[in-house]
């Protein structure tokens, strides 16, 4: 099958979401185009900045006022980092001039699931789950996408296709530079206590440094623990961070 749209967005998270919502009313036909269907998981810490909830409501006020009663999601108020030696510090998201102010942890498959749901019945947008890109050319008159089953015709395209980008490397040759490319791991655990305190935790390892190792806090007594670094030193080093994030959570105290 074939479509003709005047905007194709490659990727259905955040980034595509926001954008199918701003141009949304514009007059325009938008494909937003995803690799899997929805809902999906992805690795990620799960945080959401203080400033989330403000994003929102300025890019539309309903969509800001249907995250305030999302349920899966859970406050945090502020930062906990922890040095080498276990000592900590807390920063706190709120300050005197504001009220109180507060990130949010939730994961992707809840968080990317709504706001994918939120764009289904914009004025112009059209929805295509399970849909990966194979291939991105050149037209004398615009651009063609090619998934498993369909083609797609526009005159411009948005690559929201996240750090291994199609659309990057189909139409713009850029290759991922690892020293601007951060990887990681990260595991969900069950029955997490001390996290009474309400903060983001952020735990640095001398023989990590620059990366870290991070514990959030979900809802139901869950936790999204973690571990990232730079991918060149990740090479030069010969880390796994999969049997880093174990050692730590057997030798270390976080």
């Amino acid at each position: 099958m074939e479509f003709n749209f005047d905007v194709i967005i490659v990727g259905a998270g955040p980034a595509g979401c926001t954008s199918a919502f701003m141009l949304s009313g514009k007059g325009l036909k938008v494909a937003v185009i995803e690799k899997y269907s929805f809902p999906r998981d992805k690795v990620c810490g799960d945080g959401l900045s203080p400033d989330v909830i403000n994003q929102l409501k300025i890019i539309d006020p309903k969509l800001g006022q249907d995250f305030v009663h999302f349920s899966e999601k859970t406050e945090m108020h502020g930062v906990r980092l922890f040095a080498p030696n276990h000592k900590h510090i807390d920063i706190s998201f709120s300050n005197a001039k504001k009220s109180k102010s507060a990130a949010f942890i939730s994961k992707r498959i809840h968080f990317d699931n709504f706001y994918f749901n939120q764009i289904k019945d914009l004025p112009g947008i059209s929805t295509f789950e399970d849909q990966q890109v194979l291939n991105i050319e050149r037209l004398d008159n615009g651009l063609e996408v090619k998934t498993k089953d369909q083609t797609f015709k526009a005159k411009v395209i948005m690559g929201a296709d996240g750090a291994n980008s199609v659309v990057s490397r189909c139409l713009s040759g850029i290759k991922m530079n690892k020293n601007h490319h951060c990887a990681g791991v990260r595991q969900y655990y069950e029955g997490v206590e001390g996290m009474e305190h309400g903060n983001i935790e952020f735990h640095y390892y001398k023989d990590l440094f620059p990366g870290y190792f991070w514990i959030f806090r979900l809802p139901n007594g869950e936790a999204n623990v973690g571990i990232g670094m730079r991918t060149d030193l990740l090479k030069e080093r010969k880390v796994n961070l999969r049997k880093e994030m174990i050692r730590i959570l057997k030798e270390e105290e976080p």
